[in-house]
């Protein structure tokens, strides 16, 4: 699968979100729409309207970046795969919900035991999507291993962070742990002792 085996399903994806947006737009502006139901139809198409600006652009960029190397880094199909998965679990979340309404539609906006079990499993995939984004953030993070040279900049690094911590225990030693509320002056003939509070 190259960049434009996902370019071409990006665009029929877009296709069908921007078709259910403007049919539900056409639906919210029914009169007869209850108003829980119009803010449910404005949060999908809300939705709509950030995977499609949002993470349908940013899949686009990574297809862009496919071709060449992006700051030292080559993208693969692989990573393009796992991308759009990301993607296409908010995508079918968002269906999910249209799909919920329509049925709210269908039965003149009451809503039936069924959908509301439509409406919970959309926000389970979210939970899913999640889990999901930071199970492959993991799983990215530790698949990468470090070069040698970058093993050595830690050392380095965790070297003199220890030097560091050394410096300051030192320091901390040298200072007096309270200083003393009044400054005493030897003068040869006798001890003057001075509050800091004449100084003001």
């Amino acid at each position: 699968m190259d960049k434009n085996h996902f370019l071409d399903i990006v665009c029929k994806e877009e296709e069908r979100l921007n078709g259910l947006c403007q049919y539900w737009e056409s639906v919210a502006q029914e009169g007869n729409v209850p108003d829980e139901a119009l803010g449910r139809i404005r949060a999908a198409i809300g939705k709509s309207g950030l995977l499609l600006n949002k993470k349908f652009q940013q899949f686009r960029k990574l297809c862009a970046a496919s071709d060449g190397e992006d700051n030292g880094r080559v993208t693969k199909a692989s990573d393009l795969q796992g991308f759009w998965d990301m993607v296409l679990i908010q995508v079918n979340d968002v269906i999910g919900t249209f799909k919920a309404l329509q049925v709210c539609k269908d039965n003149d906006w009451e809503e039936k035991e069924e959908n509301k079990c439509l409406v919970k499993s959309s926000s389970t995939s979210k939970r899913k999507v999640m889990l999901r984004q930071s199970a492959v953030e993991k799983q990215a993070s530790e698949s990468v291993q470090p070069t040698p040279q970058a093993e050595e900049k830690a050392r380095v690094r965790e070297l003199f962070r220890k030097q560091l911590q050394e410096m300051k225990k030192e320091g901390r030693k040298r200072v007096p742990k309270r200083m003393s509320d009044s400054i005493e002056i030897y003068a040869p003939d006798a001890m003057i002792i001075e509050s800091p509070s004449t100084y003001k």
